[in-house]
């Protein structure tokens, strides 16, 4: 069996059918895109989803139940607990900790030796490079619009 959910509740919808589903006895399968890189074979858990574009170094562990999009760097021993989903072009460095039900957004970066606590929500373009609370929400402060238009802007760069 596969249960292909969302994020929704933060991974606990999927988790809950998952857990389910195998209560009752059912196996599961996981998918792993043949386009990515793995520096040894990949500790993989059950049900987990993994597109295309990733790039696995030495060490890594991925939980059950983990949903990872497209085109991810995972670092040197780094451990993804169970009912995560990873958004596209994060970076986990090395020796990342990622616990159970986390969510990390598009372009998010956790720098080395960082542990993220059980439902933690990481944004996108967040860096975290301290450890989270649990179930703590990380964002990144809005853009900041320059008060000038694009192309002056531009023809100032060209001029520095």
């Amino acid at each position: 069996m596969f249960v292909p959910l969302g994020f929704q509740g933060m991974n606990s919808v999927r988790a809950n059918r998952y857990l389910d589903a195998k209560s009752k006895g059912y196996r599961f399968i996981s998918y792993v895109n043949s386009r990515h890189y793995s520096a040894e074979e990949l500790k993989l858990g059950e049900n987990c989803f993994i597109l295309d574009g990733q790039s696995f170094n030495l060490d890594v562990t991925i939980g059950d139940n983990v949903t990872i999009w497209s085109a991810n760097h995972i670092g040197d021993r780094t451990v993804v607990g169970d009912h995560v989903w990873i958004s596209s072009h994060v970076t986990l460095s090395g020796d990342v900790a990622v616990g159970d039900y986390c969510f990390l957004g598009v372009n998010s970066c956790v720098s080395n030796n960082v542990r993220l606590a059980p439902g933690t929500f990481v944004g996108a373009n967040v860096l975290v490079s301290q450890n989270t609370v649990e179930r703590g929400v990380y964002v990144a402060p809005p853009p900041k619009q320059v008060a000038m238009a694009s192309d002056r802007f531009l023809s100032m760069l060209k001029i520095t």
